[in-house]
């Protein structure tokens, strides 16, 4: 029939894979206001990298309910994350989908008043594009 030739069903593995990394890049491709520019988080996340960086963006991503360690700490109870992924699919299950990703896990983490529950994202998802792509130049 038409139908079966025209409409194509991705296997439910292929489906949750797209979903965790599309839910990631979401995360990722948002920005906040910093003083006057918008910047998005994986580019503030970069700039933690930086050796004189470090200490004002980590603050700067705490404000966020994001903390970078081993990990990319993301507090489940964050009214800013809430804000990000409001109205979208992950709305109500964002932790379900990031904790998928490879490494990655719930957790909790100190965010320099007390320890909040969080998805700890393996920084492999967030890095290895970046790593892949220097391996080619």
């Amino acid at each position: 029939s038409w139908l079966e030739q025209n409409l194509y069903f991705e296997p439910f593995e292929k489906q949750t894979e797209t979903n965790e990394v599309a839910c990631l890049e979401h995360l990722l491709s948002s920005t906040f206001n910093d003083n006057g520019k918008q910047i998005s988080i994986e580019t503030a996340i970069q700039k933690t990298c930086l050796p004189d960086g470090y200490i004002e963006w980590e603050d700067r991503l705490m404000n966020l309910g994001i903390k970078k360690t081993k990990a990319l700490h993301i507090s489940r109870a964050s009214a800013s994350i809430d804000k990000i992924f409001s109205g979208t699919q992950w709305e109500k299950n964002w932790p379900h989908a990031l904790k998928k990703l490879p490494g990655s896990k719930l957790s909790s983490a100190w965010n320099g008043q007390r320890i909040v529950n969080t998805v700890a994202v393996s920084l492999v998802n967030i890095f290895k594009e970046k790593e892949s792509g220097e391996e080619n130049e």
